[in-house]
This record gives C-alpha cells, structure tokens and sequence, in this order.
C-alpha cells in the first residue's frame, strides 16, 4: 500500500545501537543554613510522643535505645492533627524526632520545654530528604544559648570563605521550632556531618570515603573497614591520649596524610571562641575527620562540631590540651597556627568585620530572641558580644609570642593571563622564594626546598604555572604560603571528553563490586603538543589533577570512581585518577575547569534520546566520534562497540552502520493509509538490518533499559538501504502480522525506538 509524505520527526536518531524518534529540585542545602534568615520549622506530634521524646536522657555514643517518635515536619504551619496512620498533609513530611545531647540542659518556660533535637528525615522514609538534607540538629546553645554557639559556628564559616581551611568547613544558621503550633524558642540550626554532608560537597564515594567522630578517640561513622589515613596514624595525639607505640618526625609526616592547615585554622577558630570542648583543648573531642583514597593525594579533612562551649570571658589561652600540645609543641606547626590567627584577626575576624556581622546580624536574629520564652538574656547580648570581640582580639594578638613574616603578596592573585605575563611578587621583609611544582619551597626543619627559586625579577608566564612562595626573613619562614596558578588564555583548548561509562552493568551481581564501581570518564589531548593541567579540576565529579601533572599530545587520560573494581574488569589499563561522588545514571553536566575555574570542556549527556540510550545499564559507553564537534550535540556520540567500552585509547568501529536516522514518522494515518515508519541511510555505504528490531518502547515497568522490551518487533531478513535510500515499516507489519510483541503508534505521541542486533538477536553496541 502506498503511504502519503510522512510527519517529520522531531528528534533525529543518534548513531548507535538504539535510535529513537519522538513526534512533532534542585537541592538548596546551603540556603538552609544562611545565617541571615531565621527560618521556622514546624513539628506536628502527637503529645504523649512528645513528652516521651523530651523527658528522654541520651547517653553519650548509644543512639540505639533512644526514645524516638514519628512527626510531620515542614517549614510552612501544619493545620491538621498529627495522626500515625495517615499520610502527611500536602507541603509536610514524615520524619523521625529524638533528644541530642547527652549534657544539654532542659529549659522549661510556661509549662514548655526546649531540648537539643534530631530531625531524622530519612530514617522512616528511606532515600527522602529535604532541601537536600538527611537531618537537620537543633541546639539550645548550652551555655551561652544559641546566639553564642551560633556566633562560634560564623567564625569557622568566616574561615573557610576566607581560604584558610581550603574547603567548606562549617555551616549554620539559626531556626524557630514551633510543636503542634507552639512556640518552642530559637535554636541554633547546625549542618549534620553525616554521608549527605559529603555528598553535598562532591566528597562522597562509597569505597573512596570516610569519615570519623574524633571524640577523644575516633570512631568511624561512614566508610568500608578502616581508612589507610587512620590505620597510619596510630600514634599521639591520633590514637587517643597516648596512642600507639611511638610516632613519626610529625613536620615530615602528618603533611603528607592530613591537611595541616585545615586542621590548625580549625584550632585557631576554636580558640579565638574559647571553645573549651573542641579537638584541640578537650583531648581531641567534638570534630570530624573525612579521609579518602588515595590518602596521600586527598588529606585528611577536619570539620568542627559541637561549638556549644564558646564565647566567655575573653580571656581564654589559646594553648592547652593535650591534643593540642602535641601538634603545636611542634615549632614549625606552633608558626602556623600563630600565623592563621593574626591574619584571621587582621582580616575575616577583625573587629570591623565581625563587628559589621553582628550589626547586621542583630537587626533580624534580635527581635527572635527577645521572643524566645525560654531565654532570659536581653536586648544587650549584641552589645555584650561586640565587646567581647574588641576585647577578644586585642587578648589574642597579645598571646601570640613568635616573630611575625608576612606571606608574599602577588600583583595578580592568580587566573587567565595572556602569554608573557609577568608576575611580581612583594614583601615586607626578608626574601622571597618559590616553586612552580606544588611543592613547599621551606623544606622540614627550616631549610630552602630542593625545587624552589629565589625570586629577583618578575617572572614570565608562558604556560600553565602554580606558584608556591613564602617569606623568609633571617632564620624565620612565613606560617602560611602564598598559593596561586595561572593559566593562558585559550589554553588547553585541545582537551577533549572521549569516553564516558556512566551506568556500567554489573557481569556478577553476587559479588560485593557494586556496578557504579566500574565507572570512568576518559580524556584526551588531541592537540599536538603536551598539556600542563596542574590544577585542573573536574565539575560533576570531584576530581582535581595534582600539581606538576602533563598530558603528552595524543594521549588518554582515565579516571575512574574505584581502582580496584575498573583494574578487576580492565587489568591493562592503569587508571591515572580517582574521582569521588560519582557520573550521574540519568544524565548530567561535566565540566574541566581550569584552576582559576574557567571551563576548558564541557559536556551535557543523557540517558533519554536523542542520545543513545544503551549505555544506561547495558554495558555500552557513551563515544565521542566527532572531536571537533559540540560536545553536547548527541548526534557527536554513540554507544562503544564493546561491552565494557574502550578505555584508555581508541573505541573500535562498530559492526552496524552509521548514519542511520528514523526521520518520518505517520502515527495516526486516515483509511486507506498505513501508520508507518521511515528510515533514512545518511551514512557513506548500504546498511543491512538483517535481524534488526522496532519498538514503541524501551524500559521495563521499573524503569530500566531492557532488551526484551526493545525487541517487539524483528525486522525481516534482505532488508538493505542504499546510501541515500529509505526504509518504509508499516502498522501491517508490526502490529497486524507481528509474531512477537504486537504494537501500534500511539496518535498524541510516542517514541519509536531502532536497535541493531547480531545474527543470533544478541543487542549490539
């Protein structure tokens, strides 16, 4: 039967196993925890619950036998009763409650009572968050309320805006609690460290990652085994007081395991607020220390916790403890923390700066307070508390007793620059020196490193440079470096996405590899000469190329999310990276920053067409064929040949043709005429379908990609198509003499879905 000129197809076929043709929360965690909006947040319990949940007396480290109960929560009024059987109001979630604190206080005011809780979202509702959260703690702020532990919580995020702990450190805020419509005070709102605190950071790969409770002793939270980080450090002040059987020189080892001035801007922070209970003055209490693989590339990351001991008379010393004589009894340590705390009082925690905080600060958490029943304090707590920073500040700089070098002072802080640029480096006493590979241009025990240069004359750039310099006045260095890489405008321009296994398929689901493990994305320098990338850092996954790292022209680079698993399915492919989080399974952006973070590359894929669909599960990768083309053009990928991909260098040519498109499609035909489907062969040779399938769809009622649901319909051997030439599949066909899986076109729309197969009807790449 003839057919008339068919409807246009909207979205074109991608070369690859499976073409398809279609007819004509972002998650806002970091806004919960701004500290310049009070939020309210909303409880709905049932009473007898409640008074269960409050009355409870946690016991230190034992959560298990904690009472808990079931409540609706939302940060809008709930009107309706809570009720155990019934689903959540519209705007509301089912959470789970408990007390926190083990020393916290009860208030009473009126008949109420305020307690430290826990807002378990996700712990009756598996996989549920809320604005991108698992738990939400609110603390009453034991002994200066809430205002006081909130203020020590700004100091650690002041630091880490600033760059001293190099990463996001702390973040908080402060929350009304309102229980079955009454109000319950003000609490301080601090961000739980847990997985999804990781996660939140890009930080998170479930065999790359963990984290531990450092509280006196560390005690893992999160993570597979011990960390190769924590297995090393079984020594004081580590391993609890006293630790294991001696200790290394600890200037030559504990920088090459944990970054050092994240730790000591986390003492410095805890003690300017008089934190009396932290890592450094309480024997290693009330931190968190995330560890990750390798441990030698990505150190030990501390976060403070617990801040609800802080801000007293101002006059607090800022050594003390056995944690923190251990580190600072070292010299070299002791100048950087002395360091970290001049330049935060002179800078971030000046008393301008947190004295312009506070005013802004009083104008919106003030009138909260004064309405809070359960707080007896008044109007003068701001006015008390920039007194205590005036006096505050003045008592530290008088603590500090080693000679002060001022760090390097760069004309440029970094980022593009054209070719030739000259950097000048400046300082106030003493001389300058340098290095351009990452390395510490102070060597352990106070000489001039090996690889680092005198400065003298401004120094031209003419490629990717990361400088590291410090002052050096007589027999004293600078406590901090100054840290910079610059990069030429256009460079890097030759970098290419090549490959990307982002939902591989698990060969032996008995076995304890997890299928996300095989992932890997693969780059290339396509270009003719060899890429500096020090400092180069991926977006989408975290990842960031270490110092003195070259990619030579023509070569692949591949990184993957877990060493063991991709040499286990690739054993001659070393990978040259290992990223945390992880590709998403539905789609995502990647993005290669340089290390200013201008974009050198990005690419925008997805599991739904018009990209190829196969490798979401199938076993396939997505291939870059076209290097040169928009990356985020689909019709630039296709599925790799083999199961598994290729990487590490050049992906196959794959057994079917390219060039295929399905681009006609007649879904609601008028008698006497026929649905059908048109393919076109815009490749360069004849395409033979022999064995071939159509389908209306493609995943199974789970949602996954499935072979059986591809294959309705198996195309009829001799089917070939000239190069320029058309196929025509009618409803006949593939409904009304379909031996398989009749199906017909749907007339409001649909997809139709192409996939090459072997000779035994085995899907092919």
């Amino acid at each position: 039967m003839n057919v008339p000129r068919l409807a246009p197809c909207h979205l074109l076929v991608v070369p690859g196993l499976i073409l398809s043709c279609l007819p004509a929360g972002a998650q806002n965690w970091k806004e919960v925890y701004d500290p310049m909006v009070v939020r309210s947040l909303y409880l709905e319990v049932d009473p007898a619950d409640w008074t269960r949940v409050i009355n409870d007396q946690p016991v230190e480290g034992d959560t298990a036998s904690q009472e808990r109960a079931g409540a609706w929560f939302s940060d809008a009024p709930i009107a309706v009763t809570f009720d155990p059987v019934a689903a959540p109001p519209a705007g509301s979630i089912l959470v789970e409650i408990r007390r926190k604190g083990a020393t916290d206080p009860v208030l009473t005011s009126g008949g109420l009572t305020k307690v430290s809780l826990k807002i378990d979202i996700n712990e009756l509702v598996p996989g549920q968050r809320w604005n991108g959260l698992r738990k939400l703690s609110l603390e009453i702020g034991s002994e200066g309320g809430p205002l006081s532990e909130g203020f020590a919580w700004q100091v650690h995020r002041m630091a880490a805006e600033a760059g001293y702990y190099k990463y996001d450190a702390a973040n908080a805020a402060w929350a009304k609690l309102y229980v079955n419509g009454g109000f319950h005070g003000v609490f301080t709102s601090s961000e739980q460290r847990d997985e999804q605190f990781l996660r939140n950071r890009d930080l998170y790969s479930p065999t790359n990652t963990w984290l531990y409770k450092v509280d006196g002793s560390p005690t893992l939270e999160l993570g597979v085994g011990d960390s190769p980080t924590h297995l090393h450090l079984d020594f004081a002040p580590f391993a609890g007081n006293g630790g294991g059987s001696g200790g290394p020189d600890l200037e030559i080892d504990l920088p090459q395991w944990i970054d050092m001035e994240g730790m000591l801007t986390l003492g410095a922070c805890n003690a300017y607020v008089e934190n009396s209970d932290g890592l450094f003055k309480r024997n290693g209490k009330n931190s968190f220390a995330a560890d990750f693989l390798p441990p030698n590339q990505r150190l030990r990351m501390y976060f403070p916790w617990d801040l609800d001991s802080a801000v007293k008379q101002g006059t607090e010393n800022i050594y003390g403890g056995f944690f923190s004589n251990e580190i600072t009894e070292n010299p070299w340590f002791r100048r950087v923390y002395e360091h970290t705390l001049r330049e935060l009082i002179e800078g971030p925690l000046s008393e301008a700066s947190l004295h312009a905080f506070l005013n802004d600060l009083e104008l919106v958490l003030a009138p909260e307070l004064a309405a809070d029943p359960f707080i007896s304090s008044g109007a003068g707590d701001f006015a008390s508390l920039r007194n205590w920073v005036t006096g505050r500040n003045a008592n530290v700089l008088g603590q500090l007793t080693l000679p002060f070098v001022a760090r390097p002072v760069f004309n440029q802080d970094g980022g593009e620059v054209v070719s030739g640029f000259g950097l000048t480096m400046t300082a106030p006493a003493g001389q300058i020196y340098y290095t351009l590979d990452g390395t510490d241009p102070r060597a352990p025990g106070g000489g001039v490193g090996p690889s680092a240069l005198l400065y003298s004359t401004p120094v031209l750039i003419d490629r990717t440079r990361r400088f590291v310099a410090r002052a050096f006045d007589g027999t004293n260095w600078s406590g901090l470096a100054t840290e910079a890489t610059f990069n030429l405008a256009d460079y890097a321009t030759a970098l290419r996405v090549t490959e990307i296994m982002y939902h591989p398929v698990d060969d032996d689901p008995a076995d304890a590899i997890d299928n996300d493990d095989y992932e890997f994305i693969e780059i290339r320098n396509t270009g003719a000469t060899d890429l500096d990338v020090s400092g180069f850092f991926f977006e989408g996954i975290t990842y960031t190329f270490p110092a003195d790292t070259t990619i030579a022209a023509g070569a692949y680079v591949v990184l993957v999310r877990d060493a063991a698993a991709f040499t286990a399915r690739y054993p001659g492919v070393p990978p040259d990276g290992i990223y945390l989080s992880g590709l998403s399974n539905g789609g995502e952006k990647i993005r290669l920053k340089n290390a200013d973070g201008t974009t050198v590359i990005s690419v925008e894929y997805d599991d739904d067409p018009p990209w190829v669909i196969s490798p979401d599960g199938l076993g396939y990768s997505l291939v870059n064929v076209n290097v040169d083309g928009d990356p985020d053009d689909p019709v630039n990928w296709r599925a790799s040949t083999n199961v598994h991909g290729s990487p590490g260098g050049p992906d196959p040519a794959p057994p079917y043709p390219l060039g295929l498109v399905m681009n006609e499609v007649l879904a609601h035909a008028a008698p006497p005429f026929e649905d059908a489907v048109e393919i076109f062969n815009g490749g360069g040779a004849s395409a033979i379908l022999d064995g071939w399938f159509l389908s209306d769809a493609s995943r199974n009622v789970l949602g996954d990609l499935d072979p059986a649901v591809l294959k309705k319909y198996k195309l009829p051997a001799g089917i070939s198509i000239a190069s320029g030439g058309f196929a025509v599949f009618y409803e006949n066909d593939f409904l009304t003499l379909n031996p398989d899986d009749p199906f017909s076109l749907d007339e409001f729309g649909g997809r139709v879905f192409l996939s090459s197969a072997d000779a035994a009807g085995n899907l092919t790449g």
